[in-house]
């Protein structure tokens, strides 16, 4: 699965990108994974052939796209990741430029309540004895901190992840100004659609033209439709950007009794 992406990525992204920008490095490209419940960064903010170039190498296994990754995908920590380096991007790119974040996923996030920056310490609810905010069961008679939720960790995503990942996409609308030639964000589930409630939920929290769903079955022949649906929605970002460049002023011209619509004028 991880190669049959690398290969839809490579050539039906980045390939076509490279071809458009034509080597210029005005566009930059950043990649982070989620491994073992945290986030590992690829690459930030590189050229676009760099960063190609990086990610496909075969002996580069730290910072390669093919090297499989390891453990669950906690969707919290790689958002907060996103947003990161949407900022830090801001900073150094034209006013113009649009901010395209692709997350993939291939299934259900693995986020605990520990893992919620501000959650806290927590009351068991059998016992009500007060525990620390790292810590998954009771100290005092071993029940699990999802009994709050009826034990239910979909309900818990549903009430208590799902606000968090909505203020973190909050944060980065804001950060672009809730601007969609300035911001696109691209969902896309990697196997069947009903996995994928909280991916659906996030995508459906931005603004309807800047938020996009997608989901791929573990197909060669829908991933590959999945990722140049993608890239022909870069290439439109591309075109839009390229188009709201600021406008010169018009100086007045007031015309004589001898001089037309065709006279030349000085600059």
């Amino acid at each position: 699965r991880c190669k049959a992406l690398v290969s839809s990525l490579s050539k039906d992204l980045f390939a076509e990108q490279a071809l458009l920008s034509a080597g210029a490095c005005t566009d930059l490209v950043s990649c982070v994974r989620m491994e073992d419940g945290q986030t590992r960064l690829l690459c930030e903010l590189l050229p676009l052939n760099q960063a190609r170039v990086s990610l496909l190498a075969r002996n580069a296994p730290g910072s390669s796209l093919l090297c499989a990754p390891r453990g669950e995908g906690f969707y919290a920590p790689a958002l907060a990741e996103a947003v990161r380096l949407a900022e830090l991007g801001a900073s150094v790119l034209d006013p113009t430029a649009c901010t395209t974040v692709l997350f993939f996923s291939d299934g259900r996030p693995s986020d605990k309540p520990c893992d919620i920056p501000g959650a806290g310490a927590w009351v068991c609810a059998r016992c009500t004895w007060r525990n620390a905010a790292d810590e998954l069961q009771c100290v005092s008679c071993a029940s699990s901190r999802l009994d709050e939720y009826g034990g239910d960790h979909e309900r818990w995503q549903r009430t208590r992840l799902l606000p968090h990942l909505a203020a973190q996409l909050e944060e980065l609308c804001a950060l672009l100004d809730y601007d969609k030639r300035r911001l696109q964000w691209h969902s896309i589930g990697l196997g069947k659609e009903e996995e994928f409630v909280v991916l659906r939920s996030m995508t459906e929290a931005l603004p309807r033209d800047i938020g996009h769903f997608n989901c791929c079955t573990l197909d060669a022949r829908s991933l590959a439709r999945g990722v140049s649906s993608v890239s022909s929605s870069l290439t439109q970002s591309r075109l839009a950007s390229s188009t709201t460049k600021y406008r010169r002023p018009l100086r007045a011209v007031f015309l004589n009794q001898f001089e037309g619509r065709f006279t030349r004028y000085p600059r």
